[in-house]
């Protein structure tokens, strides 16, 4: 399939995206500017030419100038974008400083702690592309992932088609679980995906999390929920309820404060 080639007008931007449904895109793309995408909730898979990689939340992904990608995922997730040209960089670098800056694009995913991770969300929701000072936001922004570079992702993540064939049963399980919760219906769901017994799954998850597979799929949901009602104000709670897999609002409404001690409501407005 030929890649699509896409052009991005801003020669520097940080942008927030959510998907409370998840995204594939249809096919890999182009862009003649540098990328970087921050996950911070969910769960992606990214394609970088010939190579895949799956990422966690506090994952950064570089995407160097007229390299295909492509990501793809089904649970709901949020991350930051940011963009910026090669004009951009030489209005306001020596090519020295680029030598350096530019280092951490020699690596295709770097993780970063929550601490750093605060920080670019900072970033992204402050972020004024009309402020004279922007480029000294990108520098700081490229000097943390230049000093992330020796902890970078383990090799052992990239190919995760290997990586799973070499998982354990139990391992399977929880990564379906932890990737799919929002759909499972029952354990006898999870059983037969694997071709095992009810009570397999559930002393897996139980030795796992010290919960039962309901009780801990509840709290992936209502973790979920936390996060989707501080931070997108503009979607309903009966929306919200549905994204999380809860086919009854008043069920969804009932575990939450039985949780949390407030109703959804109450949360949303404690967390603005």
């Amino acid at each position: 399939m030929k890649n699509k080639k896409r052009f991005i007008n801003n020669p520097f931007s940080i942008s927030i995206e959510q998907a409370p449904n998840g995204f594939s895109m249809p096919e890999a793309h182009i862009h003649n500017d540098y990328e970087i995408y921050i996950l911070i909730s969910g769960r992606r898979t990214v394609l970088i030419d010939e190579k895949t990689y799956v990422t966690s939340p506090g994952d950064a992904v570089f995407f160097p100038p007229n390299v295909a990608h492509r990501s793809t995922g089904t649970v709901c997730y949020e991350g930051i974008c940011i963009h910026f040209s090669e004009s951009y960089l030489k209005k306001y670098y020596t090519k020295e400083a680029l030598h350096i800056l530019l280092e951490c694009f020699s690596e295709s995913v770097i993780s970063l702690n929550s601490e750093q991770l605060l920080k670019m969300h900072d970033y992204a929701i402050n972020f004024d592309k009309d402020n004279l000072h922007n480029f000294l936001v990108l520098g700081n922004i490229l000097q943390t992932f230049c000093t992330n570079i020796e902890k970078n992702y383990p090799p052992d993540y990239i190919n995760p088609a290997d990586k799973t064939n070499s998982l354990t049963c139990k391992e399977k399980i929880m990564c379906y679980i932890n990737e799919n919760y929002t759909t499972i219906s029952s354990v006898s769901d999870i059983a037969s995906q694997f071709g095992v017994t009810e009570g397999y799954v559930y002393k897996t998850v139980k030795s796992a999390t010290q919960n039962t597979p309901k009780e801990y799929i509840n709290n992936l949901r209502m973790s979920a929920a936390t996060r989707y009602l501080s931070v997108d104000s503009s979607c309903t709670i009966k929306k919200i309820s549905e994204y999380c897999g809860y086919s009854s609002y008043e069920y969804f409404c009932r575990i939450f404060k039985s949780k949390y001690g407030v109703s959804p409501t109450k949360y949303r407005k404690l967390a603005e």
